[in-house]
């Protein structure tokens, strides 16, 4: 069941940067996903132990994707709040309006639908794994993260378009990985942070590389990947993720303050002046630039009016999922009117609104009412996998949802798949697994063969060689 769900996640980061609908990349990850669902769906309810509230909510956003594709009489859907042009095209050609569903543009509702499949299937695979497993998902996220850098790097360096770059439309000459923009790049170095804190967070082992050499090798490339990426968001939330998860999922002798006051002061310092102006030379100086050249006169702010004006038009039953772009181009007005074609309303959190209504707002409202619930338990929660797994998830969720407010980083099969595997690890593991042991050969998710532990054997003490 793991190779399953790993191939999936794999498969999801690999070919799931796209944001567009419609691309065949994102045929692989839902192929995947369709046959993760048939493997792990039928034992999902009986072998998990998730809670009735994230069953609720991911049975309502499935039924709340599904049924606008359902059709409805004319009776029903003409009086529907903003399908009055519809309704007026029928009668100009005098063509008697036939059944037709809730969705403006059922075509676009249908691959919304099949967008679905990745992050559903991640979350009920990740269900039913046990808690050394999931942490095999977060290294295998982490990894992927760390490998994006190097290719940043690369793209970077490739000064624009190259082979270099996974999609046709893309931010050219910037660093994306396989992504098709540069925020959603840096979300997925973002969401590594946290992960990675409380992979290493409970390693006691005395491995070739400790831990916190380890973990300062991962923060000094997710921070180079950041810098380099020339995006504000890197600022805004890969600082804030960087600082959560040393303050908050970090052991505190991990930290600097772990170490004696005088070495802790001379690493601090150290770490500073060798860090600092390899960020500043990367691109740090840049993105601090971008906030005086656009501040508040980004065409955010134009475009989420219009979305809010187009909201209340179709309020309470929603446009539809897929119907965005169109039913943005009815609203928009010649003072906000731009060149480009707006195909997203930079503000997912409007844009579900405005596509699913006041069905949407309820899950919305419930998600956020989960989630804080969710983070006031796992912030007084006790040190095992399980655990400290949660409260890292509880960190990328919330870093998700607020880059939501003005991007729309869940649009992509990739970071779809992360969120829902970061929902998954709030909840407890099969069996309810003890933390992870390191250097254990014995799988979190196996029974012991018997009831019996088998004690050390008691040594006599030695003598200390440096006091005979």
């Amino acid at each position: 069941m793991f190779v399953s769900c790993a191939g999936l996640v794999l498969l999801s980061l690999m070919f799931g940067g796209g944001a567009a609908r419609g691309l065949l990349s994102d045929m692989v990850p839902q192929i995947a996903a369709a046959v993760a669902l048939a493997i792990f769906l039928p034992g999902a309810y009986r072998e998990s132990r998730a809670s009735f509230p994230v069953r609720a909510l991911l049975a309502g956003a499935v039924l709340l994707a599904i049924l606008p594709l359902f059709p409805l009489p004319p009776s029903i859907w003409a009086h529907l709040p903003g399908r009055d042009a519809a309704v007026s095209v029928y009668e100009t050609a005098q063509i008697p309006p036939p059944w037709l569903p809730v969705a403006l543009r059922p075509g676009e509702a249908a691959r919304s639908v099949l967008n679905l499949l990745p992050p559903v299937a991640a979350f009920v695979a990740a269900l039913r794994l046990g808690a050394r497993e999931r942490l095999y998902l977060v290294w295998i996220v982490v990894a992927f993260a760390l490998a994006s850098v190097l290719l940043g790097m690369l793209q970077l360096l490739s000064g624009g378009r190259s082979w270099l770059y996974a999609y046709e439309f893309t931010n050219f000459g910037r660093s994306v990985g396989l992504f098709a923009n540069a925020n959603h790049y840096v979300s997925l170095l973002y969401c590594a942070a946290p992960l990675a804190a409380v992979a290493l967070g409970g390693r006691r082992d005395r491995a070739a590389v400790p831990a916190s050499a380890l973990l300062a090798a991962i923060a000094f490339t997710l921070l180079l990947g950041l810098s380099i990426s020339g995006a504000r968001t890197a600022l805004i939330l890969g600082g804030a993720s960087l600082l959560v998860s040393y303050f908050a999922l970090l052991p505190k002798d991990m930290r600097i303050g772990g170490v004696a006051r005088g070495r802790g002061a001379l690493l601090a310092g150290a770490a500073m002046l060798v860090v600092l102006p390899v960020l500043m030379g990367a691109g740090l100086e840049r993105i601090l630039g971008r906030f005086d050249q656009q501040g508040l006169e980004d065409a955010r702010w134009d475009v989420a009016q219009t979305t809010w004006a187009a909201l209340q038009a179709y309020f309470p039953w929603g446009a539809g999922w897929g119907s965005f772009e169109r039913v943005y181009q009815m609203h928009e007005t010649h003072n906000v009117l731009m060149a480009p074609i707006v195909n997203h309303a930079h503000n997912d959190w409007l844009e579900i609104l405005l596509e699913g209504g006041a069905a949407a707002a309820v899950l919305l409202a419930a998600f956020v009412i989960w989630l804080a619930g969710r983070a006031r338990a796992a912030a007084r929660s006790g040190s095992s996998l399980d655990e400290r797994l949660a409260r890292g998830a509880v960190v990328v969720l919330a870093l998700l949802a607020i880059h939501s407010l003005w991007d729309y980083p869940l649009r992509t099969s990739a970071l779809a798949v992360v969120f829902a595997l970061c929902c998954a690890f709030t909840q407890p593991a099969p069996e309810g697994q003890d933390a992870f042991a390191p250097g254990s050969g014995r799988r979190s998710g196996h029974r012991r063969r018997s009831g019996r532990t088998r004690k050390a054997p008691v040594l006599p003490p030695r003598a200390d060689p440096l006091l005979s």
